[in-house]
């Protein structure tokens, strides 16, 4: 017979939901890495992503643009022909399209990438962390008694998940995030060398004299 959801469960219900709350914590666990794996190949189909210059969207806008070019180039052609310019070594004027913007270089993609991963791994450390707790605490608040079986079922019902636990991460996100970073080091550069200056300049190397080449402070 089932407890009424207003009373306190029994001993033997306690530890049925104790139970279950283990196992999901361990689906829970297990499904960390799953979500993280999804979460880093979201970013490289965002790293990926390319845009057609066919693509419906702005292929009349691209059209009109190619028109005014050829125009412009036209009246060039004219300028050259008439300053006696032979056609080979007359300048020519061209319409260019990005597919990827500043994704098209490697660098900026691996940059983008590394704080990305860095973020992802760091949150499923975090979940896994979180999910652990929850059920530490749930466990002990079952077993020490008077839960009734909706308080019970709700703790169940309010485990967090690993999707809510490692959100997914966008370009914008990463480019700030990137940005920050260079910031820091940047800061942390000028810090480290202006400390080393105060160091040489009490050793005597202040008016002019500097240290050789082989000291740390040439190669900042």
């Amino acid at each position: 017979m089932t407890t009424p959801a207003d009373q306190p469960m029994t001993n033997t219900e306690l530890m049925k939901l104790v139970r279950i709350l283990k196992l999901r914590t361990g689906v829970a666990k297990g499904d960390i890495d799953a979500v993280a794996a999804a979460r880093k190949a979201h970013v490289e189909d965002q790293l990926a992503r390319e845009f057609s210059a066919a693509d419906e969207r702005w292929k009349r806008i691209i059209a009109d643009a190619q028109r005014h070019v050829d125009e412009a180039h036209e009246q060039i052609d004219k300028m050259m022909e008439a300053a006696g310019v032979p056609q080979q070594f007359r300048p020519r004027l061209h319409l260019g399209w990005s597919t990827r913007g500043e994704n098209g270089d490697p660098q900026r993609r691996a940059e983008l990438r590394k704080v990305a991963y860095t973020r992802i791994e760091a949150d499923a450390q975090a979940a896994k962390a979180s999910i652990l707790r929850a059920q530490a605490e749930n466990e002990a608040d079952l077993l020490s008694g008077g839960i009734t079986s909706a308080e019970g079922n709700a703790r169940l019902a309010a485990l967090p998940t690993p999707e809510q636990l490692i959100p997914s991460v966008s370009l914008r996100e990463l480019e700030s995030a990137r940005i920050e970073l260079h910031n820091h080091l940047t800061n942390q550069s000028y810090a480290a060398r202006h400390e080393l200056e105060g160091y040489y300049d009490k050793l005597g190397y202040a008016g002019g004299v500097k240290p050789d080449r082989d000291s740390p402070y040439e190669l900042l």
